[in-house]
């Protein structure tokens, strides 16, 4: 039985940004391996484990930090695979159990050395592990504005899991808003610092204008993840993605109408955001700043092409979906 197809947007064509490696890839996504196999029990089913090499979390870290230290890489590559493991955890619970989750979490980052020594839950310990190695070398702010972004996380996760329970669908500026946290992307941002070993004033990055670029290359990330990982989550009946939102929305627009939308919306975003990289240029620009910026752009590319090498979404298609551009719906689970 043929299923529903669109096509995915020319990405790759319209995006100029280079993708790079870390030389420490190879390395590392052996030491990252045995680290999740020994807090696995409970947190990630034996299935899913044996399937690691083929999820490429740490590739997907390497092209998001590619010129960062062996020490700062081993920790950014364990937290993308940690979070996409307690993502897919915590899409399975109520939002009590997210809420119990997140508790947790946030007790390990903010008292790692306790919950080592004494928590029994594996999720915390692997946590505040994480954690640890991270105090190393990260800033006390770049440590607090990772904290702060993995607790902005779990706040709409728990939103995610309360539309979940109630079978309703948030309307688009809600969406979008939450999206950007439910990405878990702004404690990525803070590893950009943490990866490059970035000293950028609290002025500066908050200023108006690097706010926006951080929100418009969250967007696009996002755009694309959902672009590519809506036919798995339309099997399992969720809903949280742009493409159910905006037809909710537009009760009378087609599938393909919603894609095409969602493509020129992300096109036009990253227009925008070079743009004010142009304007950013024409000012007296840190090199601090410049590699920030440049952090963003080796996430909106990584991220793309993590979409199809990985088998996360399109299984072993991948690659082969990437040449045609078309995607097709499966059947409901």
């Amino acid at each position: 039985m043929a299923y529903p197809s669109y096509q995915f947007p020319d990405f790759f064509s319209y995006c100029s940004y280079a993708l790079r490696f870390n030389q420490y890839e190879k390395a590392v996504s052996a030491e990252t391996r045995q680290w999740v196999h020994r807090y696995s029990e409970g947190v990630i089913p034996p299935s899913e484990f044996q399937n690691f090499d083929a999820q490429k979390y740490v590739w997907l870290a390497s092209t998001c930090y590619p010129d960062a230290g062996y020490p700062q890489f081993r920790v950014c590559a364990d937290f993308l695979t940690y979070l996409f493991h307690v993502d897919d955890l915590t899409d399975k619970m109520d939002n009590n159990g997210t809420r119990g989750t997140a508790e947790q979490i946030m007790d390990a980052f903010r008292d790692p050395s306790n919950t080592l020594q004494n928590d029994q839950f594996l999720i915390g310990r692997m946590s505040a592990d994480m954690l640890k190695r991270m105090q190393q070398t990260a800033l006390p702010r770049v440590q607090q504005r990772f904290i702060d972004g993995v607790n902005l996380f779990f706040q709409a996760v728990n939103k995610q899991a309360q539309y979940r329970q109630a079978e309703s669908i948030p309307d688009l500026d809600s969406y979008i808003s939450e999206r950007r946290d439910t990405g878990a992307l702004k404690p990525c941002w803070a590893l950009i610092e943490y990866a490059n070993n970035l000293h950028i004033p609290d002025h500066i990055l908050n200023s108006p204008i690097v706010r926006e670029m951080e929100d418009i290359a969250n967007d696009v990330i996002c755009y694309t993840n959902d672009l590519v990982s809506y036919p798995v989550e339309h099997s399992k009946g969720h809903t949280h993605n742009i493409i159910p939102v905006i037809m909710h929305q537009n009760p009378n627009m087609t599938l393909v109408e919603a894609v095409d939308h969602v493509s020129k919306v992300m096109f036009e975003k990253m227009d925008k955001f070079n743009q004010l990289k142009a304007t950013l240029l024409e000012t007296p620009l840190s090199l601090n700043l410049a590699v920030y910026i440049e952090g963003m752009e080796n996430w909106m590319i990584g991220h793309a092409h993590f979409a199809f090498e990985s088998e996360r979404y399109l299984g072993k298609q991948g690659r082969s979906i990437r040449q045609t551009r078309i995607i097709s719906l499966l059947a409901p689970l």
